[in-house]
């Protein structure tokens, strides 16, 4: 095995068996912080809260930056894991089973590996490395908000964010916006129904119409990203099974394409609202509690290019370049100036969040190549 391929593994196995579930990160900061500096990179904490730190490894000074990003913290084991504690690193049939193998710590992993092999190549020598590990990205996003923050882009710079992609590079990504609406009827006996309004009724009458709102963007001609979609994921009613409900509330996840922002997704549904409920007795509120935009980049950019011309080198052949499924740091990096950044990292979103999770060995071996390579090809010419 490749040292560095074997080095992704051994950091892999170490940073498994931090729990990191969102909230107690600072150990796993302490420790990549600690095995950087061994290899000559410089390292800081940023304290974001009790326990919680970002950690910042810089390896040269140059206006060429090439910055490796992603987030240190894990959603919950859950369920019944069979294969493996979820905290103990396993190998079995060419995967490593654990919480936080595949998002994402094997990207994290790789990261530094190929970086450490920079460092000793000395292929890093006409650039400034930064390797950039940020707590909270499974819930608000507060550790890259911190970090983009305090340190603005500067110089050229491009960032690479190792979500699980499966390498492809995806230069785009949804926004997302959360509302809880509150439909507001009359509680009484379910036995005289009609002496009240029934909640429930009001609320599906609101999501059906929320609904045919929702299908009529499905032919909006988005680019890359696919149509926004509106989906109904939580609800609650009622207070006893003998009582009609006076309340309703739902949470709308709604996903987002350039143009669309919490406020116009307000007024669309404050319409609807309205033409259902306006001169009735039933009341309504309407609140937003997440709210991330869309973002993307350039196919033809600096980052994008780099990334194709490093993939050739590496694999002989051309990148897939596509869009994340999901919502992720990308939208705050590029809305404080990052606008060269993009997502790549080893393992598949389907390997993710699960019982059982796991990442390919080839996946992580194949990430510390690319890597490599695009941090000699962000070197090259004019690509930075």
């Amino acid at each position: 095995m490749d040292h560095y391929h074997e080095l992704a593994q051994q950091f892999l196995r170490d940073m498994v068996a931090f729990p990191t579930v969102n909230g107690n990160e600072k150990p796993l900061a302490q420790y990549i912080a600690g095995v950087l500096e061994g290899y000559g990179f410089r390292t800081q904490l940023q304290d974001i809260a009790e326990n919680r730190s970002n950690v910042v490894a810089v390896y040269g000074s140059s206006d060429n930056r090439i910055i490796f990003t992603g987030h240190l913290d894990v959603v919950p084991p859950g369920g019944d894991w069979q294969v493996c504690d979820p905290f103990h690193l396993t190998e079995q049939n060419g995967r490593l089973y654990g919480r936080g193998s595949c998002d994402m710590k094997g990207g994290i992993a790789a990261m530094m590996a190929s970086a450490i092999r920079a460092v000793e190549t000395g292929e890093a020598r006409n650039c400034e490395l930064r390797l950039v590990f940020v707590v909270d990205e499974e819930v608000d996003g507060l550790g890259t908000q911190y970090y983009v923050s305090h340190e603005p882009p500067g110089g050229r710079t491009i960032a690479i964010i190792g979500e699980p992609t499966m390498l492809e590079a995806c230069i785009a990504h949804r926004g997302v916006t959360r509302f809880k609406v509150a439909i507001n009827g009359r509680q009484c006996h379910s036995g005289l129904p009609y002496e009240g309004i029934n909640a429930i009724n009001q609320m599906a009458r609101f999501l059906l119409e929320v609904e045919r709102f929702d299908l009529d963007r499905q032919s909006l001609d988005c680019g890359i990203l696919p149509p926004p979609n509106i989906t109904a994921t939580m609800l609650h009613s009622g207070v006893k099974e003998n009582a009609v409900p006076g309340t309703s509330e739902v949470i709308l996840d709604c996903r987002t394409v350039p143009g669309e922002t919490a406020d116009t997704l307000r007024a669309s549904i404050l319409d609807i609202l309205n033409r259902l409920f306006d001169g009735t007795q039933v009341t309504y509120e309407v609140c937003d509690f997440i709210n991330v935009t869309p973002s993307s980049t350039q196919p033809d950019g600096q980052v994008c290019t780099v990334l194709k011309n490093a993939f050739q080198e590496a694999f002989g052949r051309e990148a897939a370049v596509t869009y994340f499924k999901g919502c992720c740091d990308m939208s705050y990096f590029c809305k404080a100036g990052y606008t060269e950044t993009l997502l790549c990292g080893p393992g598949s979103m389907d390997q993710a969040h699960i019982v059982d999770e796991y990442i390919e060995i080839d996946q992580l071996h194949k990430a510390v190549d690319l890597y490599s390579a695009v941090i000699r090809q962000a070197q090259k010419g004019s690509c930075l």
